[in-house]
């Protein structure tokens, strides 16, 4: 794994518990793969959507998360909703999902693919997330909109330590509180144009493309719906 990879998981096993508490508010667009009969949600943090789907559906959803502390807030909110039968924890890397090919209807990869630290490894995400799609699967796959106000300060503010550290153009840390300190994520910020083309390097076909607003009235994410080519 990583340095960036293990850093993110450490600290999002201490704010787990902070960070569910933040998100309550659920994404119109995953409706857009349901409903699915095997889901997968890569990235799924403390069960916000898995949960959710679980209950509407009765269906069973993997929750896959790198950081323990996620999985084990995902499990009690999963039994506080009375859905924990339905709901099966696996601690991965989204780069080596730890399922065969062609396993699922659907997958979830809600705000997830921009925490890995390369190019080459957002496209090995991504062409996991193709391997284990059965033919008529879908995926969602959303990420932070690089052209959202405060993410595009953030990148025109961080061009000289990109340059001087050789990082890409929207490789960015963003700051946390917590407890008197400040813990610090990687995210690559991205253009709905190259989340396309690295979908489509990663094997995936385009079945759709947008914004997601959440409070702003400029979209913080963006999205793309695919399937297997």
């Amino acid at each position: 794994m990583s340095s960036v990879k293990k850093a993110l998981a450490e600290l999002y096993d201490v704010i787990a518990q902070n960070y569910a508490y933040t998100r309550r508010r659920l994404w119109a667009p995953v409706d857009k793969v349901l409903p699915a009969s095997r889901i997968l949600d890569v990235g799924s943090g403390p069960g916000l959507y898995a949960v959710n789907v679980a209950s509407r559906f009765s269906v069973d959803v993997v929750c896959m998360d790198i950081s323990t502390g996620m999985l084990k807030v995902a499990r009690r909110h999963a039994k506080n909703r009375n859905v924990y039968s339905l709901i099966h924890l696996v601690i991965a890397d989204l780069e080596y999902i730890p399922f065969r090919s062609y396993c699922f209807d659907a997958v979830l990869c809600i705000a997830t693919i921009h925490h890995l630290p390369t190019r080459r490894s957002r496209i090995n995400g991504l062409r996991e997330i193709a391997r284990i799609l059965k033919i008529n699967g879908k995926a969602l796959i959303t990420a932070w909109n690089i052209f959202q106000p405060r993410n595009l300060f953030r990148v025109l503010t961080n061009i000289p330590i990109s340059i001087l550290k050789g990082r890409a153009i929207g490789d960015i840390y963003v700051s946390w509180h917590y407890k008197g300190e400040i813990l610090r994520r990687f995210y690559h910020l991205y253009t709905l144009k190259e989340l396309k083309n690295d979908a489509i390097n990663a094997g995936l076909n385009i079945v759709e493309d947008g914004c997601i607003k959440v409070r702003g009235r400029i979209a913080e994410n963006i999205y793309i719906l695919a399937n297997r080519i």
